[in-house]
């Protein structure tokens, strides 16, 4: 008969190993939540945070613009704000806002951007 701690160290011995089976061959399966989409996949790997190769390309697509994109947007968003924060008037200091944010599904769609001004901005990120 198996005392119940020789019982113990034989499970865990056993977990261990298959770590390290699965480690050395590099598939270790981790349920992770797609950046993109938001649902629910097994990541076969740390780096993985995509359940597909389409949502990977549309976020890298849509969320993040080439540099001169953005500065194109930035300076729509400013010409149509007037050079001034959308909230207080202020007019030195810019930045521009994302309503919805990004990790919230928001986009770079100008509809999604205003001007405020740092001191507006930092309100907006403490609320």
């Amino acid at each position: 008969m198996i005392k119940k701690e020789e019982n113990l160290a034989l499970i865990q011995s056993k977990i261990f190993n298959r770590y390290r089976l699965d480690k050395k061959k590099e598939k270790v399966s981790i349920e992770k939540i797609c950046k993109q989409c938001s649902n629910l996949f097994i990541a076969h790997n740390k780096k993985q945070v995509f359940c597909s190769n389409d949502c990977s390309q549309y976020f890298n697509k849509i969320k993040r613009p080439t540099y001169k994109d953005w500065w194109n947007l930035v300076e729509f968003c400013l010409e149509r704000d007037n050079f001034k924060c959308v909230h207080c008037g202020n007019d030195v200091n810019l930045v521009i806002h994302h309503i919805v944010f990004l990790i919230n599904n928001g986009t770079n769609d100008i509809s999604n951007l205003i001007t405020l001004c740092e001191k507006c901005h930092g309100k907006a990120h403490s609320i």
